[in-house]
């Protein structure tokens, strides 16, 4: 092969798995739908584009997991900041006696929220272990990205406000 087909191959193949139809990949690089088509068969394009396809989808949701990890692991920072400062003004009875029972409620409401938050992160945590051992044991590659699609439009659900079976309910974050 010479010079130049090695690097309008290369062209070729960039095109094909960046998503551009084989038409367009024809007509961008002027060569025959023969020469393309038997590049894509003979070197398993479609397989490679595929696998490809597939780890970005994984790395997707392994990133949204993280994102939804960390701004919980803030959210109950954030609480138990709440709830020692509450607690606090109650032992050290700095809270004026009529804003006893509002500091007894911010402390509670402080707690049952901390709880949930963190038994939240640790259904993303279990999601995220899941994700990982899947990639790593399914070997087919049309499986995987079944199970990748069906995980991201679980988890993308959850963004809409929708709840589902496999990760509980939504919050509203506003």
């Amino acid at each position: 092969m010479k010079q130049g087909d090695v690097a309008t191959k290369q062209q070729a193949k960039v095109l094909f798995m960046r998503g551009y139809r084989p038409s367009d990949v024809i007509s961008t690089l002027h060569i025959s739908s023969a020469t393309l088509y038997r590049w894509i068969n003979t070197e398993k394009w479609r397989e490679e584009k595929q696998s490809y396809q597939d780890r970005i989808a994984q790395n997707e949701l392994q990133v949204i997991f993280h994102d939804e990890v960390k701004r919980k692991e803030k959210i109950i920072s954030d609480l138990e900041f709440i709830r020692n400062k509450s607690i606090d003004s109650i032992i050290t009875e700095k809270v004026r006696p009529t804003k006893f029972p509002d500091a007894v409620d911010a402390y509670i409401d402080a707690v049952k929220t901390e709880k949930e938050f963190k038994e939240d992160l640790l259904k993303s945590n279990f999601i995220n272990i899941v994700i990982k051992v899947l990639s790593e044991e399914i070997q087919d590659d049309e499986l995987f990205f079944r199970i990748g699609k069906r995980l991201q439009s679980l988890a993308s659900s959850r963004g809409s406000g929708q709840s589902n079976y496999l990760l509980g309910p939504a919050t509203n974050t506003q």
